[in-house]
């Protein structure tokens, strides 16, 4: 066999093992998922921006379970000055706005201030 061809075959090789790496990681359940779950069961919503700085360190803390987060964008995209009608009707002023049981709360919370607050448990 030619030594080209058994470095392609090698290399398709270890493409299919990262893949396979990838797709398991991919499916595996965040680390919050539970508790981005309870959040969502209890009503709470997030209401950030596509081009918030603090917003996207809230996510952060959420890792992959930021998707089960009931989140609202207000941001517009291509103007940073105006916000979603929602947003407008739930005088949100700054980002991210937590709302908890009717009541806004603005800055980023770690998880277990959200744990405090909410009476969502930590799995």
């Amino acid at each position: 066999m030619k030594k080209s061809t058994i470095f392609y075959i090698a290399l398709i090789a270890v493409f299919l093992v990262l893949a396979f790496i990838g797709y398991n990681n991919y499916k595996k359940p965040g680390k919050y998922d539970d508790f981005a779950k309870c959040l969502t069961e209890k009503d709470i919503k997030m209401y950030g921006a596509y081009w918030c700085p603090a917003c996207a360190k809230q996510k952060q803390i959420f890792g992959k379970s930021f998707n089960l987060v009931q989140y609202v964008e207000c941001g517009i995209p291509g103007d940073k000055t105006k916000q979603t009608e929602i947003c407008n009707k739930e005088n949100i002023g700054s980002y991210p706005t937590w709302e908890i049981n009717g009541e806004k709360s603005t800055g980023v919370f770690d998880i277990q201030e959200l744990s405090s607050i909410t009476g969502c448990k930590i799995q």
